[in-house]
């Protein structure tokens, strides 16, 4: 029998990475790490443990119940402590900040298992400071490659714990810290001929500006005139980096990129076919969270454009509710809440449905 070499399993793990089929990559991963255990190559092991983490984290979002979810997160933060540990005994130049980085997307991850809002809060508190860490000591020991890969493996943790903070001077501090990152990132990144990283890079700024883009946060952080500018250019960096995916084959980051442009994008028209490309990928792929928040932010443009459509309010009507009951669904697995969906949420979810489907009587009695 021939002997199988590293690259071989990394090839045949990324095959069904492709594919999706995240925990048959799991396995080859596996085998791949005794390798780079046997070999006392503990850098490349601490490489491997975290793809191993991500591949978890990634099976996580598509399990069919809440069981699921928790239980194959918890393996991905295991998998991710694990990488910890074998870049603890590292040198500080061969390691830079992968250690802070793994114990920062531990944390990370544990924000889907919390129970409430004020430990969801304090664990994203600490992964920020752990990836502020991370990202320095990157910097310090010149990986910027590192230190994008870093960034990029953390951008839910600016809109989550955006979407927790109702102090606006703190929401704004730690957004600023988050584009002043995002901004050295795309600057590397232009260096080098990494499309996939700098779609990622140009997707995690684009999250932090929404926060002063917004009408839903950023009118209590910046004047309108300013605010309206920053949509626009989050418009033009989302519309840059959609056309950049093309070159790669990532369907989940390419999903993502249409759920913010629909976000931020005028409601109905444009917006709705993003969401709808959103939801189509994200129903590929099988990802609880794009398919919850994508079906969530279409139910409201569905709403929204029933409200300008008398004649076709009760039909829109109940299609949003129909959407909307798929987005509770599947957030009700990774028990994500949305904060981009505005009035759609419970309970003015339900308020809604029942005044336009009450006045929908006036045109469909």
């Amino acid at each position: 029998m021939s002997k199988i070499e590293p690259i071989d399993l990394l090839a045949r793990a990324m095959e069904n990475e492709k594919r999706y089929d995240w925990i048959a990559a799991v396995e080859i991963h596996e085998k791949a790490l005794g390798h780079s255990l046997q070999q006392g190559d503990l850098l490349r092991a601490g490489e491997v443990a975290e793809r191993i983490g991500y591949c978890f984290h990634r099976a996580a979002m598509q399990a069919k119940s809440r069981d699921e979810f928790a239980g194959k997160m918890k393996l991905a933060i295991g998998s991710y402590q694990r990488a910890q540990g074998f870049y603890e005994t590292l040198p500080v130049q061969q390691k830079g900040g992968s250690e802070l980085r793994s114990k920062a997307v531990a944390t990370y991850l544990n924000y889907w298992l919390a129970s409430n809002g004020v430990e969801k809060r304090k664990l994203l508190d600490k992964c920020l400071e752990l990836e502020g860490k991370a990202l320095t000591q990157f910097q310090l020991t010149g990986n910027m490659l590192e230190y994008c890969r870093t960034y990029n493996a953390l951008w839910p943790v600016f809109f989550l714990r955006g979407s927790l903070e109702w102090d606006g001077q703190a929401l704004l501090r730690f957004i600023d810290k988050g584009m002043e990152w995002g901004k050295k990132a795309i600057s590397a990144l232009s260096q080098v001929d990494n499309p996939h990283e700098l779609v990622g890079a140009s997707f995690t700024f684009a999250t932090c500006l929404t926060f002063v883009a917004s009408w839903t946060v950023g009118v209590f952080l910046v004047e309108l005139d300013e605010m309206d500018k920053n949509r626009l250019e989050v418009i033009a960096i989302l519309e840059k980096a959609l056309t950049l995916s093309e070159k790669i084959d990532d369907a989940l980051l390419t999903g993502l990129l249409d759920l913010w442009l629909g976000f931020n994008r005028d409601r109905v028209t444009t917006s709705r076919s993003n969401c709808e490309r959103a939801l189509d990928l994200g129903e590929i792929i099988g990802d609880n969270f794009l398919i919850g928040a994508s079906s969530e932010l279409l139910a409201y443009d569905m709403v929204w454009q029933g409200m300008g459509d008398s004649t076709r309010r009760w039909e829109l009507t109940e299609a949003a509710m129909e959407v909307h009951n798929k987005a509770l669904q599947h957030n009700s697995i990774t028990h994500f809440q949305n904060p981009l969906a505005g009035p759609i949420n419970s309970p003015w979810g339900r308020a809604a449905y029942c005044f336009f489907r009450a006045t929908a009587f006036e045109t469909n009695p």
